[in-house]
């Protein structure tokens, strides 16, 4: 880069020092017309070639600029369990674009930030980002940090593409925030016709994280409300915060009283292994639920046996056998060690979104939402994904449940492409 600057310097030095003898000329003015003509041929002879390299070189340079893609979400603590993957699938998705060339031929720098998941860090390094010269922001990966961000994204009209936000609260908006993942509502109803209709499921006792409260209580408010209409009942409902003192066991000792058939979660993975401890303690069986945010690799990893069973309803077929996702799964698994979950796969797909913008869009940043939505259906890992005029997404969804140590689709598939998270 250094040498491409040096070399547009002397360029622009010598058209300028060809210009200037041409107009200081002393005898310039008084010379025959015919050799006032053979000089300014033989100076736009001189000076062509030099315009021509300086053109050159001066889109060179504009094509080799890099181009600059923020990262945004929980990446420390308990809550780190969905960003992590999601961080770790956009590095992956950024790389495997760089060997491909770049953007329109420029290189793809990745700048990742730790929401620490709160609300007044993520809004700062949100403004870090933007003041960095990122194009787009992709994260959060909660409702809460995606909600404290959305003013100020909106503000400096910087587009942020969740991977996996859900909440209700952030749909039907005409911003510049869009999602990979559909609101919670239609998730949620989902799981409710499914235990109650066809598992047989009357009675629930409810347990969620007030950390992350935009999503969780929107969640437990539109499964209880289908719930309810469908006939079954809530028994009882508890709330914690993640790390709380105090433990979870006299919160499930209390779930227990209500005799309940099941128990629905909604917390991250984390918490979710541990109060399926604590109900397992107890010589409890009853039918466990999760919302999507529970169904993570934590789940599995310290759940163990207590969580086998569980049900939730999740954007990810892990028994998926299309050459497409296998060839992703492969990947990730031999960069990172692990096997890529739901935030992974929307991760990645919200980074093949924005780049496809981005080329559709001819690197003109100020049109990526508009392009987004133009665009409207977008090739995902797992089938189409669907975005409406707010950036609302609409894709398929799987019933999920844990298995022998590992998640695994159930055999009754949620086909319905309009439903998510």
């Amino acid at each position: 880069m250094t040498e491409i600057l040096r070399t547009q310097r002397q360029a622009q030095l010598s058209v300028d020092h060809a210009l200037s003898t041409s107009r200081s000329s002393p005898a310039g003015g008084n010379m025959p017309k015919f050799i006032q003509q053979h000089r300014d041929k033989n100076l736009v002879a001189a000076v062509l070639p030099l315009l021509l390299i300086l053109c050159i070189l001066l889109t060179c340079s504009e094509r080799k600029t890099p181009v600059k893609i923020g990262f945004a979400s929980s990446l420390t603590g308990k809550l780190s369990d969905l960003g992590i993957p999601a961080r770790n699938a956009v590095m992956l998705a950024v790389k495997e674009k760089n060997q491909q060339g770049g953007l329109l031929g420029r290189p793809i720098v990745l700048l990742v930030r730790d929401d620490k998941h709160d609300p007044d860090t993520a809004v700062r390094v949100d403004k870090e980002l933007i003041d960095a010269g990122v194009v787009a922001i992709i994260g959060h990966v909660t409702s809460s940090m995606s909600e404290a961000a959305l003013p100020l994204i909106d503000e400096h009209k910087m587009l942020m593409i969740s991977p996996t936000t859900a909440s209700s609260r952030l749909a039907g908006m005409k911003d510049y925030f869009f999602r990979m993942y559909e609101p919670v509502r239609v998730n949620a109803g989902d799981l409710a016709e499914l235990v109650y209709a066809k598992r047989s499921v009357g009675r629930i006792a409810a347990i969620y994280d007030l950390s992350n409260q935009t999503y969780t209580e929107d969640y437990y408010q539109s499964f209880k409300l289908a719930y309810e209409r469908l006939g079954g009942r809530i028994v009882q409902t508890q709330t914690f915060s993640s790390g709380q003192p105090g433990g979870l066991l006299h919160l499930v000792e209390k779930m227990k009283e209500s005799n309940p058939d099941g128990v629905l979660i909604v917390a991250g993975g984390l918490d979710t292994a541990l109060i399926c401890q604590q109900i397992a303690k107890l010589s409890w069986h009853p039918t466990l639920l999760a919302s999507p945010w529970s169904m993570t690799n934590d789940l599995v990893k310290h759940g163990g046996r207590s969580v086998d069973g569980i049900l939730s309803i999740i954007p990810l077929n892990p028994d998926d056998d299309s050459p497409r996702y296998q060839a992703f799964r492969d990947r990730f698994r031999m960069e990172f060690g692990q096997q890529p979950g739901f935030s992974a796969v929307c991760a990645y797909e919200a980074a093949m979104a924005l780049f496809l913008a981005y080329e559709k869009a001819a690197g003109n940043v100020s049109r990526l939402p508009d392009t987004l939505l133009a665009i409207q259906r977008f090739p995902g890992l797992q089938g189409e994904i669907q975005i409406d005029e707010f950036g609302d997404a609409k894709r398929r969804a799987f019933i999920t449940t844990v298995k022998d140590g590992r998640m695994t689709t159930v055999r009754e598939q949620h086909e319905d492409a309009s439903s998510s998270k």
